[in-house]
């Protein structure tokens, strides 16, 4: 009941706001409450229907969105009398999986899903952005605003993973013959053509030392605006969909960013030996953190796009055999027990460990991984996740599944809206996939695809590393 009590208490805050307040509050009154959370029936898996659902309730006005802004909350915490903690900033990533949560959502009948569609790209719209680029943080005002507060990041990474989710509203939308529905997938498309002055700005051309994208633009009160002093330099992290949009959203322009910019990153595969003897090759992240490798398998089917995806199915081996014996979820970023935040990695696929033997290898892992883990094999990874569920009851909540469990059974109380958003995305990204697709296809152009699966074709391993044999280095994007 304090869920559905707080979810109240925000909507009548709404409400007295609008009474004196300007239009856009008035707008912001308008907007339809979400107070269930449900996507289209073939996205839940036959023996995890109730598991998928109460984790997507994390979007729900009053739990992990504001109930004002419309906007999903970085992150939660929840105590144990029921009371919730919001942290009043928002990601972009996350606003981003959060349009793909409410398409699925509209798809499966909801009027409210479509109303806040219309909210979200309104917000959009209206945010700061960089040169059209989206900031990595917002704060979320009491009046339900974006802001950017003193050091504002317009992080490529953040701003590509926003756009790939708008080019998945904008192709889901953009033909449908609701005329209202067909202005929701125009819009989408509005915000993304408007990132390409932002990467253009990125690229840095005559200024730019490097074949690569610049990583950030970072405007900071005290220090000053400038970029930041790194690239993207490495395919199999989260950031290489900077450098896919950058080169196809500017190919024809008159200054195009060259290709360079993706096919010049790096890719590392490592040298693993199982429990068992077996060999493999796994696809390495810096730290060995899962995300980092799956979260653009969201919105590319990079398994099919890549010249042969073993690389990833190796890279699942490696945190399968750590994570077992322990019974434990996949590892990646996620929050501590004590309600921080870490890089946790498996060494077995972290180029950091190969060459400079640090490691972010810990018992802790997060139950968003080991979903992603469905993208790969979503049978398995379903038995994980109820396994977990089995081992840890405590993990589940009415918001979600607390984001990290430790190997002796102690839970976090912190809920993550992007780890949220990848649980719940990883089961209907064949969809969302189908729609960026289509979105590129038809609306950027068939030779648009066509680059798109060049550059693809690139992503395979530069070299294959062997533990304590690489050489020691830092790369360009690891601060």
């Amino acid at each position: 009941m304090i869920f559905g009590n707080k979810l109240l208490a925000a909507m009548v805050a709404a409400v007295m706001l609008g009474g004196c307040s300007s239009n856009e509050s008035e707008q912001i009154v308008e907007m339809m409450p979400i107070d269930h959370v449900v996507v289209q029936t073939q996205h839940y898996p036959e023996n995890f229907v109730s598991q998928l659902e109460t984790n997507l309730q994390y979007f729900r006005d009053g739990i992990g969105v504001d109930a004002i802004a419309g906007i999903p909350y970085d992150f939660i915490r929840l105590h144990s009398d029921g009371e919730i903690d919001h942290q009043r900033v928002a990601n972009s990533t996350t606003i981003g999986l959060y349009l793909n949560v409410l398409t699925e959502m509209e798809r499966s009948g909801s009027p409210e899903a479509r109303d806040r569609l219309l909210h979200v790209l309104t917000q959009l719209e209206q945010a700061p952005t960089w040169h059209g680029l989206f900031f990595w943080m917002y704060q979320i005002t009491e009046q339900g605003e974006l802001k950017v507060g003193r050091r504002g990041v317009a992080s490529a990474v953040d701003a590509a993973n926003l756009t790939s989710a708008l080019a998945a509203v904008a192709g889901a939308y953009w033909q449908d013959e609701d005329p209202e529905l067909a202005k929701i997938g125009q819009r989408a498309h509005q915000l993304v053509q408007a990132t390409t002055a932002g990467w253009q700005g990125l690229y840095d051309e005559g200024n730019n030392p490097s074949t690569l994208l610049r990583a950030a633009w970072i405007e900071d009160e005290k220090q000053g605006s400038d970029f930041a002093p790194y690239f993207v330099d490495r395919k199999s992290n989260e950031s290489r969909l900077a450098p896919l949009w950058a080169t196809v959203l500017t190919m024809n322009e008159g200054t195009p960013i060259p290709a360079t910019v993706f096919t010049d990153m790096t890719t590392y595969t490592g040298h693993y030996t199982s429990p068992t003897g077996e060999e493999f090759a796994p696809l390495l992240t810096w730290n060995g953190t899962f995300f980092q490798a799956m979260l653009p398998t969201i919105w590319f089917d990079e398994l099919n796009l890549v010249p042969d995806r073993k690389m990833f199915d190796d890279m699942a081996r490696v945190q399968l055999d750590y994570v077992t014996e322990l019974g434990i979820p996949f590892l990646s970023s996620s929050s501590t027990i004590d309600s921080r935040y870490d890089e946790y990695g498996v060494d077995g696929m972290a180029e950091n460990y190969y060459r400079n033997a640090r490691s972010a290898q810990a018992p802790v892992g997060t139950p968003h991984a080991t979903a992603l883990y469905a993208m790969l094999n979503r049978d398995h990874a379903v038995e994980l996740l109820l396994d977990i569920e089995s081992r840890h009851p405590a993990i589940v909540s009415q918001a979600g599944w607390f984001d990290a469990v430790n190997s002796e059974g102690e839970i976090t109380n912190k809920i993550i809206g992007l780890d949220q958003g990848m649980f719940a995305a990883s089961f209907f990204a064949e969809t969302v996939r189908a729609d960026v697709e289509r979105y590129i296809r038809e609306v950027l152009g068939q030779e648009a695809w066509r680059y798109v699966e060049s550059l693809y074709q690139d992503f395979v391993a530069d070299e294959h590393l062997v533990a304590g044999e690489a050489e020691r280095t830092i790369p360009a994007d690891t601060e």
